[in-house]
């Protein structure tokens, strides 16, 4: 359809289809829209060879890279991702268990219309709807006044039939585009005092012998400005993905579907899912607050921000580095593993393993059932509280600290320390297997370090930062 032989015209060719559809409202050829969904979310382009070319050249729209991840923002087996390879963007740089060009299944893809809008820089997007989003920005240097927005609703059914693929085709050949939308959603999208409201849910009934619902998803494709505030309420399966924005406030609430974010930063962040999973690549930050239920799990990069609040029900966390003045994890069944903390942290499990990288600051933790390991660089007050489990606490040899340990079983000191502590003694007004040790390091009395193990024991040990680094990349 359209083929672009010098890549220096490619930006120009963007802008021209933008201008197009912001000026006349003019609904692209949805082959060329299936090359642009291709080249989004690297699904293979099973149609004509017309369109191949088309793809070529969406593929170098700034801002839009093919990316992979553990989530699915449209449908089950597509797959967001959390870096690409500039060598070669279509596989990731952790070569991972994601399908290839080759294992990939065929998606039949239709854009079933587009929304233009002259906006400011500043204003905010409002979702309601049962349809999955992704959120990203307008390309600066096409739009540098930030004055433009655009919404694209998608339309994939993940039927192998090649009848339903000529269905979707014939799709946008239609004079009835209006009608055509109606069949499938219903929907409106709307701009009024700076706040483009999007609201839709699926229809139940196609009344489609080919087409059914339960092979059919959505997608609300959105870019904006930069700084626009995202307030996305889904239901049922409906993902949401937010990336490379920095505003005032994203608020997401999920029902089943699983959120997205990448690089985003923001004064306040709230993610919420009922039983979804929440995946926060590269950096976030703000003032941070992450819960989910069920068996949602929670994986994050890097957190930045004043308050930092992740909670979640049977799911694992899993947090990279998190560099807070406050922040608190919990969880009810499930195992929470830190990597770098800094900060005063709060922990509470009742039943998992705890699992801390390294801690700059101060830690307070209680387990009800489960092993804790934790590695301390350079803290300030530590309160470890294990009801039933091992505690392992690993400590660099220039640390200077007060130590109370308290264990049901035996506590394993090393040689080199084991002239700090006070002989091993029986608490009569406890349990009688009950024991205690008190010491220091350095003759440490600033910080202070106290770890009781109701049933269990307690090893303490030397170990360098280094040695630290090298557990963690294991």
């Amino acid at each position: 359809m359209f083929r672009l032989v010098c890549p220096s015209l490619q930006p120009l060719f963007i802008r021209e289809i933008h201008r197009v559809a912001f000026s006349k409202r003019f609904l692209l050829q949805n082959k060329m829209m299936l090359a642009t969904a291709c080249a989004y979310f690297h699904w293979p382009d099973t149609h004509s060879h017309s369109a191949s070319g088309v793809g070529l050249t969406m593929q170098s729209y700034h801002g839009y890279k093919r990316l992979r991840t553990q989530t699915t923002p449209c449908c089950s087996m597509i797959r967001l991702a959390s870096t690409s390879n500039p060598e070669n963007p279509t596989r990731s740089v952790e070569q991972d268990s994601q399908p290839t060009d080759k294992s990939a299944p065929n998606f039949h893809l239709v854009k079933l219309r587009s929304w233009a809008f002259a906006v400011e820089p500043f204003g905010s997007l409002s979702f309601k709807t049962s349809l999955s989003i992704r959120v990203m920005p307008i390309d600066p240097h096409d739009y540098p006044a930030a004055d433009r927005a655009f919404v694209h609703l998608l339309l994939c059914s993940k039927s192998r039939d090649e009848k339903v693929k000529q269905k979707i085709e014939s799709f946008g050949k239609g004079s009835d585009r209006n009608g055509m939308l109606e069949r499938f959603v219903r929907c409106s999208v709307q701009y009024s005092d700076d706040v483009i409201h999007i609201n839709g849910d699926a229809v139940d009934d196609v009344n489609d012998t080919l087409i059914s619902k339960e092979d059919t998803d959505y997608l609300w494709l959105v870019e904006v400005p930069m700084s626009y505030d995202v307030k996305a309420v889904t239901t049922d399966e409906a993902s949401v993905t937010v990336e490379h924005l920095e505003n005032q406030t994203c608020k997401v609430q999920t029902d089943k579907g699983d959120i997205v974010t990448k690089k985003l930063k923001s004064d306040k962040v709230s993610l919420r899912s009922t039983s979804g999973d929440v995946n926060c690549m590269k950096m976030l930050q703000g003032n941070i607050t992450i819960a989910t239920g069920d068996y949602g799990n929670v994986t994050t990069d890097r957190l930045q921000g004043q308050e930092v609040s992740i909670n979640a029900g049977s799911g694992a966390i899993l947090v990279k580095d998190v560099y807070a003045n406050n922040s608190s994890f919990g969880s009810v069944n499930g195992g929470i593993n830190l990597g770098n903390l800094h900060g005063d942290v709060a922990v509470s499990c009742k039943e998992g393993n705890l699992n801390i990288g390294s801690l700059d600051g101060s830690l307070t933790a209680h387990i009800d059932k489960g092993d804790i390991t934790v590695y301390l660089a350079k803290h300030k007050d530590v309160d470890i509280d294990c009801k039933q489990g091992d505690i392992s606490i690993k400590t660099s040899a220039d640390v200077t600290t007060k130590l109370h340990l308290q264990a049901s079983e035996n506590i394993e000191l090393p040689q080199e320390l084991a002239a700090n502590f006070t002989p091993e003694t029986k608490d009569e007004s406890r349990e009688p297997d009950n024991r205690t040790k008190k010491g220091s390091l350095k003759g440490g009395q600033a910080s202070s370090l106290t770890a009781v193990a109701h049933h269990g024991g307690i090893t303490l040990s030397i170990q360098s930062w280094f040695d630290s680094l090298q557990l963690q990349k294991k």
